[in-house]
C-alpha cells in the first residue's frame, strides 16, 4: 500500500489549480454548514476529480477558472457570513488570482521547458497510465499555450500577434511580474486577520473558509508542494515577508485533505529526485525503444537463422550453468523404507500357525456300497 507521500508527491489530491480550489470550496461547504450531508459531499467530490486531470482536460488553463467560478454559484455557496463590503472586496480578490496570479501558475506548470518537461509531464504520464497518460499531458499544453497566448497578446507579454511567434523569456518576465505584485497584494491582505505569520485562519477570520481562501489555496499549494526544476514562483513565495501565505497553505491543507501531506513537506529537497527519477524513466523508454528497433531489423535480415542457432547455444549453455549452481535440482527423490509393528491377539496367532493333516482312507477292493 503505497504511502501518502507517494500517493500525493505534489501534496494535493489533485494537479489542477482549478480542480483542486473547487474541491477545496466542497470541503468547505461541509465544514461550514451545520446539517452535513457526507453523502453530497462525497459525490460532488468524486466528479470534480472525474473532471480534472489526468481524465479530462476541460478545467485546465483559464478555462479552469471560469469552472470554478460557475461552481461557486452552482453549489449554492455564496460567502454569506461576510459583509457587502467585504464581498465586494472578495470578488476584487477574486479577480487579482485570476488576472496576475493564474498566468504565472499555468506559464511555469505547463511553458516552462524544465518544469513540464521534468515534472509535469512525467506525474501525469504517471497518473494517466499507458495510452492516455501519454496523449492528454500535450493536449492540456497546446490549450494552455492557446490561452495564455490570447490573454498576454494585449500586453508586452512576449506574443508577436503579426508572425504568430511567442518569446518564451519575456512571456516568462512578464507573467513572473504579476504574481510578484499578487503574491504581495495578498500577503498583506491575509496580515490583517492574521498578525503573527505562523497562525492564519483565512482571509476573514476564523469563524469560516470563504472562496477565496480555497481559491488562494488552489492556486498556490502546487507552486510550493510539487518538486519543480525551475523554481522562480517557488522562490517568491518563500520570500519572509510572504511567510504568512505559506503557514496559510499549510493550515488549509490540514483542514480540508488531512489524509495528503502538507505541501511544504513534499516540495522541499525533491527537486533532484524527482529530476533524476524522470531521467531513468527516459533512460529505459529510449533503451526499449532502440532494442525494439534493432531486433525487428535483424529479424528480417540474413542473419536471422544465425542469430537463432546463437540463440539456442546460448539458452544450452544457461541451462547447464543453472544446473551446475544449484545441483539438486538434477537429483532425484529417493524413496524411504518405513517399518511399524503391529500387535495380534493370541487366537489370531493360533490360526496363523495351524496346519491341516492329509488323511487318506483306503476302500476295499471287494467293498460294495450295497453290502
Amino acid at each position: 500500500m503505497p504511502t501518502p507521500l507517494e500517493k500525493y508527491p505534489w501534496g494535493v489530491i489533485v494537479p489542477n489549480p482549478a480542480s483542486l480550489a473547487a474541491l477545496a470550496l466542497n470541503r468547505a461547504i461541509y465544514l461550514n454548514s451545520t446539517h452535513k450531508d457526507v453523502l453530497v459531499k462525497k459525490r460532488d467530490e468524486q466528479l470534480l476529480i472525474e473532471q480534472s486531470i489526468p481524465k479530462r482536460k476541460e478545467w485546465v488553463g483559464t478555462s479552469g477558472f471560469e469552472h470554478f467560478n460557475k461552481y461557486i454559484y452552482t453549489s449554492g455557496h455564496y460567502d454569506d457570513g461576510l459583509s457587502v463590503v467585504q464581498q465586494q472586496e472578495s470578488l476584487a480578490l477574486i479577480s487579482l488570482v485570476r488576472d496576475k496570479l493564474m498566468p504565472a501558475v499555468l506559464f511555469f506548470q505547463w511553458l516552462d521547458d524544465d518544469n513540464y518537461n521534468e515534472v509535469t509531464y512525467p506525474h501525469l504520464a504517471d497518473l494517466g497510465g499507458i495510452g492516455l497518460g501519454w496523449i492528454l499531458p500535450g493536449m492540456c499544453k497546446r490549450t494552455v499555450t492557446d490561452e495564455l497566448t490570447a490573454i498576454l497578446s494585449y500586453s508586452n507579454g512576449g506574443v508577436d500577434t503579426i508572425n504568430k511567434s511567442i518569446n518564451l523569456v519575456q512571456m516568462r518576465d512578464a507573467v513572473t511580474k504579476l504574481a510578484t505584485n499578487a503574491i504581495k497584494t495578498l500577503s498583506n491582505r491575509l496580515k490583517q486577520f492574521n498578525q503573527s505569520s505562523k497562525i492564519s485562519s483565512g482571509f476573514y477570520g476564523a469563524g469560516f473558509i470563504t472562496s477565496i481562501d480555497c481559491l488562494v489555496f488552489g492556486y498556490l499549494a502546487p507552486v510550493i508542494g510539487a518538486p519543480w526544476k525551475n523554481t522562480i514562483l517557488r522562490d517568491i513565495l518563500l520570500k519572509p515577508e510572504n511567510k504568512i501565505l505559506i503557514h496559510f497553505i499549510d493550515d488549509m491543507s490540514s483542514k480540508l485533505f488531512p489524509e495528503v501531506p502538507r505541501p511544504t513537506s513534499t516540495g522541499e529537497n525533491r527537486v533532484e529526485e524527482a529530476s533524476q527519477k524522470s531521467k531513468i524513466v527516459k533512460n529505459s523508454i529510449n533503451a526499449l525503444i532502440v532494442v525494439g528497433i534493432l531486433s525487428y531489423f535483424v529479424s528480417r535480415s540474413s542473419f536471422s537463422p544465425l542469430i537463432k542457432v546463437h540463440v539456442k547455444r546460448i539458452k544450452a549453455n544457461w541451462s547447464k550453468f543453472l544446473v551446475w549452481m544449484y545441483p539438486s535440482t538434477k537429483c532425484e527423490l529417493k524413496g524411504i523404507p518405513v517399518y511399524a509393528t503391529t500387535q495380534s491377539s493370541a487366537l489370531v496367532e493360533e490360526i496363523s500357525k495351524f496346519e491341516a493333516k492329509n488323511t487318506v482312507e483306503t476302500v476295499g477292493a471287494g467293498f460294495s456300497a450295497l453290502g
